[in-house]
């Protein structure tokens, strides 16, 4: 007969079935403790035991605390089939938001409701509700893959019910704002300069902080006015400085850039080979537009820094530098730039991103931007 059953007590049988193997090799192990008043009767147990097993109608026997299961799926999926930024993000997740509650329960033993009270225990902290939807997402996803390696037999989080997410609105400049932006840009002092040409061609392109740090003078067309976004470089905690893909196959684009652009691109470049001469052996060449002043890659986080200190600095209302991006967007809005063509320059991977993101921009940009 399959499995095995050891008698425990006057009338108590431990049943034990191994059905396949987990991704590991290791045997995947169903057990309970039946009461039976004879053998005969117990292996009666037994057998219906075993076909429940079988059929998937019983949960697999696992000593994988949460924790474990999240080592896991780091080590074993994350680590090789995400970027970088986003295994950062999901460890920080996993350390604040999913060991300290639930990390040493066991993952079979897991229930709907024990899920729902951890995601609630997070609403009592002063957690975000956006960090909330992506702390239960994670782990979703972590027990999904357990369920599908053999690990686990349910996810209880696919139930969990949370708070609707607010839709919040992109903040941008208006017509007056970007002109008085400009104009403050013009008396930028020369060792900002890095940070001045990277405003002025972010608010022209709509790119990403991470784009332009990766960008190349080889990335620039100037003949034909057109700028290439093949990489981007970020500063990632845990990781350092890491230059990678962009977000999405989408996101490598090509897009035109107007001549204000080009002239201010060509000037830096002419700025740079002075100060390469003026500096001698202490400047350090790179292939990169966005230099500190010495020439090597501008850390990757000094120009979300640099801009809302020079609005402040300026007399400017303060946004982000990211905000910028949505300002692109509305100047596109106003010229009368279709959705799919915001979308592509933008490189989001879909429309409804750019819909989604965007909308009250869309309705709002004929009286913002006049």
């Amino acid at each position: 007969m399959p499995g095995t059953k050891r008698k425990r007590g006057k009338d108590s049988y431990r049943l034990e079935v191994c059905i396949g193997t987990d991704y590991m090799g290791n045997p995947i192990r169903y057990s309970k403790t039946v009461h039976c008043k004879s053998d005969k009767e117990a292996d009666k147990e037994l057998a219906k035991f075993y076909a429940e097993c079988e059929s998937g109608n019983y949960a697999k026997e696992s000593n994988f605390t949460v924790k474990q299961l999240c080592d896991t799926y780091m080590n074993e999926h994350a680590k090789y089939t995400l970027k970088v930024s986003t295994c950062s993000k999901y460890n920080v997740i996993i350390r604040n938001q999913i060991i300290p509650y639930i990390g040493n329960q066991k993952a079979n033993k897991i229930t709907i409701l024990k899920a729902q009270q951890w995601a609630n225990q997070l609403y009592e902290t002063n957690l975000s509700n956006k960090t909330i939807h992506d702390s239960v997402s994670l782990i979703r996803t972590i027990f999904a893959n357990g369920k599908r390696w053999g690990l686990i037999s349910s996810n209880p989080f696919a139930n969990v019910t949370l708070r609707p997410l607010e839709e919040k609105e992109a903040d941008f400049y208006t017509k007056d704002e970007v002109f008085l932006l400009i104009e403050k840009l013009a008396h930028v002092p020369e060792e900002e300069t890095t940070y001045k040409v990277a405003t002025i061609l972010d608010l022209f392109t709509g790119l990403r902080a991470s784009e332009l740090c990766a960008l190349k003078w080889e990335n620039i067309d100037f003949d034909n006015a057109l700028l290439s976004v093949q990489h981007n470089r970020a500063y990632v905690h845990g990781y350092g400085i890491v230059e990678d893909t962009p977000k999405s196959k989408k996101s490598k684009r090509t897009i035109s850039i107007p001549q204000v652009c080009i002239d201010i691109l060509k000037d830096y470049q002419l700025f740079q080979k002075k100060e390469r001469i003026r500096l001698g052996s202490k400047w350090k060449s790179s292939e990169y537009i966005f230099v500190n002043n010495f020439g090597a890659p501008i850390f990757p986080r000094n120009i979300n820094r640099w801009f809302p200190e020079f609005t402040v600095r300026e007399g400017l209302r303060r946004i982000t530098f990211h905000q910028l991006r949505h300002t692109h967007t509305s100047i596109l809005d106003y010229l009368g730039v279709n959705e799919l063509e915001i979308s592509r320059r933008l490189g989001h991977s879909q429309l409804s991103t750019t819909r989604n993101t965007y909308t009250h921009i869309f309705k709002k940009t004929d009286t913002e931007m006049t």
